[in-house]
C-alpha cells in the first residue's frame, strides 16, 4: 500500500483510518482485509470529516466491521 505522508488533512485522515483499521483487526494491505470498498471509503470520509472538525455524532446502530 502506498504511503500517504505529510500533515495535510487527507494524510492525517489516512493515518487515522489505518490506526482504526488496525484496532479493528482489519489489514488493508491484504486483498480481502475484511472491510468492503464501501466500508473503507465511508470510514475514510468519517476520518476526514473528523480531521476537518466536521464530524457528526456517531450512529450507535451502524457497524463498520
Amino acid at each position: 500500500m502506498a504511503a500517504f505522508d505529510g500533515d495535510s488533512p487527507e494524510a492525517v485522515a489516512w493515518q487515522l483510518l489505518l490506526i482504526i483499521a488496525r484496532a479493528e483487526g482489519v489489514d488493508l494491505d491484504k486483498e480481502k482485509g475484511r472491510w468492503s470498498k464501501d466500508q473503507i471509503l465511508a470510514a475514510y470520509r468519517e476520518c476526514l470529516a473528523t480531521v476537518n472538525g466536521e464530524a457528526q455524532e456517531p450512529d450507535p446502530l451502524r457497524q463498520v466491521g
